[in-house]
């Protein structure tokens, strides 16, 4: 049997890091070639008049508004977590108990055992999971990686660091 070229992804949340999600699988194959190809198959939010719109923008084939519809879907590889920071627990483990890899915007949990439920749910099961951390790629944040492994800041005994950003200012 042929392994499938596709991933088929079901996208829980349609606010704005949904939208950066659903974007950036139909931007994956373009960008990286990667040898599995985005399909866009469930897109989950509360907004039941705007998934509609949501879909066709973003090239989903279907809706809904209930989240364990696309944790159980068989036609589902991976469920992307995009919904409300207290939802992120109950639908990882619901995810990887059916069998689906995780990807889970952060925060991960509210609290460390709701984390650590949510790791021992993917290693149990076996699926491919992470955290969507997108600065971690950003020249300064692998700069500063360098300088700490290669001991050039000295022991490191306490880290503050911020990331500002002013694009969503009203002017």
């Amino acid at each position: 049997m042929q392994k499938s070229t596709s991933l088929n992804v079901g996208l829980v949340g349609q606010a704005f890091m949904g939208r950066a999600h659903a974007n950036a699988y139909r931007q994956a194959q373009a960008f990286f070639g990667a040898p599995r190809v985005p399909e866009l198959k469930v897109v989950c939010g509360r907004d039941a008049s705007a998934l509609t719109a949501f879909a066709q923008r973003f090239g989903f084939q279907k809706t809904t508004t209930d989240w364990h519809a696309v944790t159980q879907d068989p036609d589902v590889d991976l469920v992307d977590i995009c919904a409300s920071n207290d939802l992120h627990s109950s639908l990882a483990i619901e995810a990887a108990q059916a069998g689906k890899a995780v990807f889970c915007e952060k925060p991960l949990a509210r609290n460390l055992s709701e984390a650590r439920a949510m790791v021992r749910a993917v290693e149990t099961a076996g699926v491919p999971h992470m955290v969507c951390f997108n600065y971690r790629f950003l020249p300064a944040v692998r700069l500063a990686k360098r300088l700490i492994v290669e001991g050039a800041v000295g022991r490191l005994r306490h880290f503050r660091a911020l990331y500002l950003q002013d694009w969503l200012s009203d002017p």
